[in-house]
């Protein structure tokens, strides 16, 4: 099978409290979960953080500082490993 295809899609909005965000993106075929990564802004290589791993093809991200502009991206792992990042998603923290 090999490793997945890149997530495409990521759309990042406000979540449902302060200091959270919510990802949704579209579902990558022989996926079994997917890793999510943010970075303050201004994102550099070295600036992600791990932020955890869902089932489904979204997520709600907390531990946030409201007002702060996050970089969000996620990656398919399937049978063969990890899959490419997705392209990164910027929001304004609410």
């Amino acid at each position: 099978v090999g490793t997945p295809a890149k997530v495409i899609n990521l759309a990042v909005a406000a979540g449902p409290a302060d200091g959270t965000l919510k990802a949704a993106w579209k579902p990558v075929r022989g996926v079994r979960s997917y890793e999510l990564e943010a970075s303050p802004d201004p994102m550099t290589p070295t600036s992600w953080i791990y932020k955890g791993a869902v089932t489904k093809s979204k997520a709600t991200v907390n531990s946030f500082v409201s007002g702060a502009k996050v970089w969000l991206r996620v990656r398919g792992i399937g049978a063969a490993g990890p899959g490419p990042w997705s392209d990164p998603a910027v929001k304004t923290v609410p």
